[in-house]
């Protein structure tokens, strides 16, 4: 391969994404937008210039040298391949590709049966089938906005693909012709490494450089790159096997419903392969371990947790949807310490029953700590349990410690009893736990109602659509006087007491009837809650009295603060 070249001529050869790569990360909006406006411009630019696509890095030791592997520009060349690929499909659903245009393809996309490009293997028959037959054959799959597949990046990829098919469709051939020519003939510069080993630590440095992959992707090609080095036989084997692991790892990862970076998944898998709760991943410590002469070993180790970690907390994303203790632990949000105990209950195959205990429990204290608001470090108080949850009889020892936590007073230990709880719920709670405790009071009211009629008619946080809080007595103090609006004086005993803003005073609500009843006198909202059975209980507090006062919000604010002394 030439250092000075063109695209039309790099893309001549036969060119792969290893597994030691990171897998196809551009966002459309972030990105691919802007690598199609650069085109653009460069071309209304009318410059004489060529497009300059910048500096490729390559290893070429594959095949006799027949093939190169990419170590640096892999989400440019993948994104040429992927606007090439549009282009060709929207030529050919206009007309016949000419000779020239025809050997274009064959040097870019696809000869007979020799497709030039391919990506990690994970993702590489998606590019295959969604892709590079649109532009070779016309016949391929399709995928809409609602198609998902087993990775995050073969989404981005087909996603990218549809961006490009979208903003060619109404373009007339004058417009697809200027971009095509644009790309093949846009100059770059390349430079080779002959050794698989220097590629990986090439690959290593470039991205140290610029902006970083995540930890997981610079682990997962520092794996590769010590398996090349130490092992005393053919490696192809071992690297297979982990690259395999990696490929479950991330299509685990799009399955993961919960908005969790990857790396926060890799700093509780560390957690769980060192059965410490304290332990904080540390990209130094790794490479200590990497350096030495037995490392093939923890690589081994390690990757298996690694799949294991977010296979578990895949299926604890999947229970979100089936089981409500699992989905309310995930609606509470910032359950990072739980995320290693959920991962031995599945590691040991905990009853559903052992599980929805659990979580019911590691919710509770965790929802303390956000109530409360204090600094103490759950990790330290936790750690003695998580070191000895060895099996599913572990789970009843978990929840005698965290109820033994709700009542001590021990001065270590007294963080989140019941008596700094009651102090913290008196007023000017967060606004976005408040709902959720809200949340949870609905169920309460709907467990005594169905208690009595036997029926189990228990709300997901999300049927609650766009979840807002209301203030029963408004932020806004009423225009047409306090008497006239049903509200009492907003005097300084009302203001200095927190009134407005407690427990007494929010109502859960959605979004569409928040805006539609605004800071309407309490006669004409009441008559709206009718929804859900909070909302039913301040009607009734019209119903006898016509008026929202402090007596009303003190009584109210009593009722919710014991239903959180008792079920929290």
């Amino acid at each position: 391969m030439e250092t000075a070249t063109n695209i039309r001529k790099m893309l001549t050869h036969q060119i792969e994404v290893p597994n030691y790569q990171r897998a196809y990360s551009w966002d459309v909006e972030a990105q691919v937008k802007t690598f199609l406006k650069d085109l653009e411009e460069h071309i209304n630019s009318q410059s004489k210039e060529k497009y300059y696509f910048g500096h490729f890095l390559f290893e070429n030791s594959k095949n006799n040298g027949e093939i190169y592997s990419v170590i640096d520009g892999q989400q440019r060349v993948t994104t040429i391949v992927i606007c090439l690929s549009a282009l060709f499909s929207k030529l050919k659903s206009m007309r016949e590709l000419n000779n020239d245009e025809e050997v274009i393809l064959e040097d870019t996309i696809k000869r007979k049966d020799n497709i030039k490009f391919s990506t990690v293997d994970y993702d590489n028959q998606n590019l295959i089938d969604y892709i590079i037959n649109c532009a070779t054959e016309g016949n391929y799959k399709t995928a809409n906005e609602n198609t998902k597949f087993d990775t995050n990046s073969s989404n981005r990829l087909v996603k990218g693909f549809n961006y490009f098919k979208y903003q060619f469709y109404k373009k007339d051939e004058a417009y697809i012709k200027k971009i095509l020519d644009c790309i093949i003939n846009s100059t770059c510069t390349t430079h080779q490494v002959e050794n698989s080993v220097r590629a990986v630590q090439m690959f290593i440095f470039q991205n140290d450089r610029g902006k970083k992959p995540t930890n997981l992707e610079i682990l997962k090609s520092k794996f590769m790159y010590h398996i090349h080095l130490k092992s005393e036989n053919n490696p192809d084997e071992k690297i297979k096997e982990i690259s395999n692991k990696f490929g479950s790892i991330y299509k685990n990862i799009s399955k993961i419903s919960v908005k969790l970076k990857e790396d926060d998944i890799l700093q509780y898998a560390y957690r769980y392969h060192k059965n410490a709760l304290y332990e904080y991943f540390s990209m130094e410590e790794v490479d200590k371990i990497l350096e030495k002469n037995d490392c093939l070993n923890f690589i081994n180790k390690f990757t298996f947790v690694l799949e294991e970690t977010f296979e578990k907390i895949k299926d604890f994303c999947e229970d979100g949807e089936k089981m409500l203790e699992a989905h309310s632990l995930i609606t509470l949000g910032g359950i990072g310490i739980a995320y290693p105990f959920i991962v031995k209950a599945y590691k040991y195959n905990c009853s559903d029953k052992d599980k929805a205990l659990l979580f019911r429990a590691l919710e509770h204290i965790i929802l303390r700590k956000k109530l409360i608001g204090d600094r103490a470090v759950l990790e330290s108080r936790f750690n003695g349990v998580y070191k000895n949850f060895v099996d599913s009889t572990s789970v009843a020892k978990i929840i005698n410690h965290i109820n033994w936590l709700k009542t001590t007073k021990d001065g270590w230990w007294n963080y989140w009893n019941n008596g700094k709880l009651e102090e913290s719920i008196q007023y000017g709670i967060n606004h976005n736990v408040a709902k959720f405790v809200l949340w949870k009071y609905e169920n309460y009211l709907l467990a005594q109602l169905n208690t009595k009629s036997g029926y189990n008619n228990l709300k997901r946080y999300d049927e609650i659509e766009k979840t807002e809080l209301e203030h029963i007595y408004p932020q806004t103090e009423p225009q047409n006087g306090y008497e006239n609006s049903g509200y009492c004086a907003y005097d300084d005993d009302f203001k200095s007491e927190g009134y407005l803003d407690c427990f007494g005073n929010y109502l859960l609500i959605s979004k569409s009837h928040n805006c539609s009843i605004g800071n309407k006198p309490f006669a004409d909202k009441a008559e709206t809650y009718i929804v859900l059975e909070q909302q039913k209980e301040v009607k009734a507090v019209y119903d006898k009295q016509k008026v929202w006062n402090k007596k009303s919000i003190d009584e109210r604010d009593k009722k919710i603060i014991n239903f959180i002394l008792e079920n929290i």
